[in-house]
This record gives structure tokens, C-alpha cells and sequence, in this order.
């Protein structure tokens, strides 16, 4: 979008690296997380919501810094996409089986 910030995720089993403006950059932050397959997507607030079997994790990427603002042991473990509805406080996780999952997404404050 226009004036957001560059950023991107590169996931893997049991976590990930979170990137800044490019790939070469310094600006990282790796994660943990309980999943073999994780799934990412950023919300349009710029949160980034990883999932999986291990559950689902929401986390604030404000100021070049990852920060963990909420979490879920609920697993979804045939996960292969996700997408904020637009509009609305709900992710849609697109499944393996070809369903597609609505999950309210919790209240969370920038930090």
C-alpha cells in the first residue's frame, strides 16, 4: 500500500525471520512458533499473524521490532493461507480440504 512500510516474512519449520525493506538489510527479527507448516499474513494494521498446528500467534512489526501482542493453542493444521477480511476485524484461513475458516481476530493496542 501506499506510504507502508517494506516488509516481508520468511517462515519455517518451528519459526521464521521477520525483514525490513530487503532482503540484505540487517533489520531481522527471528520467532519461534510451534508449527511444522506455518502460514503468515500482515493485517492491514501492519500485525503479523502466524498460525499452524502449534496454534496462532499475533504480533506487532511497528518500528522495525517484532513484538508478541496475543496468542492461541487453538491449532489449525491445514492451513495453507490467510487473509484479513477487509472491512473487519476477522482473518479467513483458506484450508487444505479447500474450506476457508473465519476467525475473529482479537483486540490488540499498538505497542
Amino acid at each position: 500500500f501506499p506510504h507502508s512500510t517494506r516488509r516481508f516474512v520468511v517462515l519455517h519449520a518451528g519459526g521464521g525471520q521477520m525483514h525490513w525493506h530487503d532482503p540484505n538489510s540487517r533489520l531481522a527479527r527471528s520467532f519461534a512458533c510451534d508449527h511444522e507448516a506455518p502460514v503468515a499474513a500482515f493485517l492491514r494494521d501492519g500485525r503479523l499473524v502466524v498460525l499452524g498446528e502449534g496454534g496462532m500467534t499475533i504480533s506487532v512489526t511497528q518500528d522495525e521490532d517484532l513484538k508478541l501482542v496475543a496468542e492461541s493453542s487453538h491449532a489449525i493444521p491445514d492451513a495453507i493461507g490467510a487473509r484479513q477480511v477487509p472491512g473487519s476485524k476477522h482473518l479467513a484461513v483458506f484450508t487444505k480440504a479447500g474450506a476457508i475458516d473465519v476467525y475473529e481476530l482479537p483486540e490488540t493496542a499498538r505497542v
